[in-house]
């Protein structure tokens, strides 16, 4: 449902299907879909059984938790094998790449089609969002950069919120919820800990919406897709920093920094490329690289992974998180 909501929504502009096997290989192959950018396939996976179940439709009934969303006018059922083009996709070889086998149908068969009887009231309804126009007038109007997580905002990255307020008007706090890895932080937690957060700003300067969507862990092209959406929403900048879209030790820290900052121009945002902020016992203070030359022995680095894991076993460390968001 999460793909078919951003696709309707616009948030994927220009993808407006689920696309054949053409505009499949055009999209891995060209960073293509109808001759305009769009960096990565978002497709519809099936199995044998349910082809053989929908192979004589033309029109399918999409429904969620029995609430009817939408229509699928199928344009076609194709068969391919997404392992020729592992590498392209996820930087790696590794067949056992979490966002790999989740693209992936174990049978090699996809639904390509359009989508019919839309109503974004019922989206708005299901996933409780603010209505997508809204937020863009807001954005559009003014020097705006996104921020994306996956996890609640720890002190590290005030650290770069404080950094972006003074370079933009707005900062859009737009973390990633829905369907993440089985250790993230669920939605609820996430989103009661950002709407605390945003009281520590001065009001309309930091905007808080949750980016409802599949994620496939695939570090530097889905970086590509994150920096479109926020463009496709009115930001004119979006925070890319250590690790983006990464998962375990498929991606080196700035590689997805550094393959995007290739894209801005095609895509038409620009990329804040701030490195990574850390704890220095020396100078007491929360900086990075640019600010600090003490070695490493001083250093306390942000991990997404460390603050889970303490928060999961109740110990609070106010080198990582305030207070107030560990409860």
């Amino acid at each position: 449902m999460l793909n078919i909501y951003n696709i309707v929504s616009k948030k994927f502009h220009p993808l407006d299907c689920f696309p054949n096997l053409k505009q499949t290989k055009t999209i891995i192959d060209n960073y293509n879909f109808k001759k305009r950018f769009f960096p990565f396939p978002i497709l519809m996976p099936i199995n044998r059984n349910e082809f053989n179940s929908l192979k004589s439709y033309k029109i399918i009934e999409i429904f969620y938790n029995k609430i009817k969303i939408c229509d699928l006018r199928v344009i076609e059922i194709f068969e391919y094998d997404l392992s020729n083009d592992l590498y392209k996709l996820f930087f790696t070889n590794d067949y056992n790449h979490p966002g790999f086998l989740k693209i992936k149908s174990k049978d090699n068969l996809y639904i390509s089609g359009k989508f019919l009887n839309t109503n974004e009231r019922v989206f708005i309804n299901i996933l409780k969002v603010d209505k997508l126009s809204n937020i863009k007038k807001i954005l559009d109007k003014k020097n705006t950069v996104g921020f994306h997580t996956r996890n609640i905002p720890h002190l590290g990255h005030e650290w770069i919120h404080r950094y972006c307020l003074i370079k933009y008007d707005i900062l859009f706090l737009n973390p990633i919820v829905g369907d993440t890895k089985n250790d993230d932080f669920n939605e609820r937690k996430l989103i009661r800990s950002f709407k605390k957060y945003i009281k520590l700003y001065p009001k309309n300067r930091v905007i808080f919406s949750p980016h409802f969507s599949t994620v496939y862990f695939a570090g530097p092209r889905e970086t590509l897709l994150h920096l479109l959406i926020r463009k496709n929403l009115g930001c004119k900048s979006m925070v890319v920093g250590r690790d983006h879209s990464g998962v375990k030790n498929y991606y080196g820290k700035y590689q997805s920094q550094d393959f995007a900052k290739k894209f801005e121009k095609k895509i038409g945002i620009k990329v804040e490329d701030v490195k990574e902020p850390y704890f220095c016992s020396v100078c007491n203070l929360i900086v990075n690289i640019s600010l600090c030359s003490h070695s490493e022995k001083y250093k306390t680095y942000f991990s997404g992974t460390e603050v889970r894991k303490k928060l999961k076993n109740n110990v609070f460390d106010k080198k990582l998180i305030r207070k107030d968001l560990f409860t």
